[in-house]
């Protein structure tokens, strides 16, 4: 998903946290702002016709309104599944910021040309099957570097995931654990098989939480966080990322890049809320 649009009640939210945003979405709407599209431009605009021209334009809403998708269901036929987060808190509001995406319960099953499905995965109960496509089709639009390689994809139960290169870069994914978090850093074991990154478990995770928010589903495998950040990790998402980004820049001049992260994590205020 690269689109989102800022409902009416949040625009004060938005404007202070536009970086947070930018950082998950290529493309910002604020309902009745120049830089937004035509028909989001009417400040009058119902609740409705935002849910259509979403589904429409395959965007996602952020809101705090708790009631206005209630009637969606009934009042358009073409919504058939919501998926309702917090996104984040509106201290100054004092309310949570809810992400709304809405489908039409269609997934992305259209395997992206050069990842190859392993029977171990072609013969998986669609329900895995459809899943472990859509997630892997999000994830590597955020690994460009990968573009052109040809990728085996199957299915393990032995772990979360694992990568190998042998004749061919190869992925497996345990269907029952899934997490982008951890496609996200599989696909990593795969650039550092191409060289292009340091070859130890910490800095893949490192490298992974730092390349996109998509990948802070969950708190990471190797590195070492304090528990209460574990405990507190969505709420603290934004940090993480950054913590991980800022480590990568300080390796540029230091080798203990990865102690500097967790000390970082081990320092950080952690929001609560």
């Amino acid at each position: 998903m690269t689109s989102v649009i800022i409902d009416h009640d949040v625009i004060g939210w938005a404007y202070r946290n536009m970086s947070k945003i930018k950082s998950q979405y290529n493309d910002v709407n604020i309902i009745g702002k120049n830089n937004s599209s035509e028909e989001l431009m009417n400040n009058n605009i119902s609740d409705l016709n935002i849910a259509k021209y979403c589904l429409k334009n395959n965007c996602d809403l952020l809101t705090a309104d708790t009631k206005s998708y209630i009637d969606w269901f009934n009042a358009y036929t073409g919504i058939k599944k919501l998926m309702i987060s917090k996104f984040d808190y509106w201290n100054e509001g004092q309310r949570p910021i809810l992400l709304i995406q809405i489908n039409d319960n269609k997934m992305n099953l259209e395997l992206n040309p050069n990842v190859k499905i392993l029977r171990s995965l072609d013969t998986a109960p669609p329900r895995f099957k459809n899943k472990i496509i859509s997630m892997v089709n999000e994830s590597l639009i955020q690994f460009p570097e990968l573009s052109d390689d040809k990728i085996t994809l199957g299915i393990t139960h032995v772990n979360d995931g694992n990568a190998t290169w042998e004749d061919s870069y190869k992925i497996r994914l345990n269907p029952r654990r899934l997490t982008y978090f951890t496609i996200g850093h599989e696909l990593t074991h795969l650039l550092q098989f191409k060289g292009k990154l340091p070859m130890t478990e910490k800095s893949t995770d490192i490298f992974t939480l730092a390349r996109s928010m998509l990948f802070l589903d969950e708190p990471p495998c190797y590195l070492k966080i304090p528990r209460k950040l574990q405990n507190y990790w969505e709420e603290n998402s934004e940090l993480i990322h950054k913590i991980c980004k800022d480590s990568i820049e300080y390796r540029k001049n230091n080798r203990n890049y990865i102690q500097w992260a967790e000390n970082a994590f081990a320092k950080l205020k952690i929001n609560t809320k």
